[in-house]
């Protein structure tokens, strides 16, 4: 079976992380969950225990916030499937790797705005030539950050524009892309029209 990309997006709390999990279980075979999340407080432990505890027990697990890239490749040949949840932490820490520069008032250097975006856009297409270099199929899951509110604050309206610009480019490469509203999943790209949601 011809291994495939596919991206999921939408809203917080739309259902995508689930919605990845029946995908990798209904293609079968062995699958390997890439964890982005790397927990600050308590919030983020706390979710990172419930996401834990969703995962099937078969599944082996992968933390990795920042090499995304080359964890793919050192692990995604050993497996099928390789759910990368998720996206939009990952292009954080990248942001925060790239360390924009911001005057005292808190507005970012014209300079180094271009340097930025230049720095992630590089490891968004290191990612992509991991996925091409490594057998398994790779779903990826991300965030619309752009359909809510216009940031206030300068950093704020840079990382909503880095992660817009990354998930164009991996829906324009991904064989199917699902926009997930209320636990629904569309079909944006690829074969077939709306999914049912399975029972609970």
């Amino acid at each position: 079976m011809p291994k495939e990309l596919t991206l999921i997006t939408g809203g917080v709390r739309s259902g995508k992380s689930a919605f990845a999990a029946r995908l990798a279980e209904r293609s079968g075979g062995r699958v390997l969950f890439l964890a982005t999340m790397a927990p600050d407080d308590d919030e983020d432990r706390r979710r990172l225990r419930r996401h834990q505890e969703d995962r099937p027990t078969h599944w082996q697990t992968v933390e990795e916030s920042l090499a995304v890239p080359e964890a793919l490749i050192r692990w995604g040949r050993d497996f099928d499937t390789v759910i990368l949840d998720c996206l939009t932490l990952w292009v954080a820490r990248l942001m925060e790797a790239a360390g924009p520069p911001a005057t005292a008032c808190g507005t970012l250097l014209p300079s180094e705005l271009d340097r930025v975006e230049k720095e992630v856009a590089e490891r968004v297409g290191d990612l992509l030539a991991a996925y091409r270099e490594q057998s398994s199929s790779l779903i990826v899951v991300t965030n619309e950050a752009g359909a809510g509110l216009v940031p206030a604050y300068p950093l704020g309206r840079l990382f909503r524009d880095l992660l817009g610009l990354a998930n164009q480019r991996l829906a324009a490469h991904a064989d199917t892309v699902y926009y997930l509203l209320a636990g629904l999943p569309l079909t944006v790209k690829g074969p077939g029209g709306m999914m049912r949601p399975e029972a609970p």
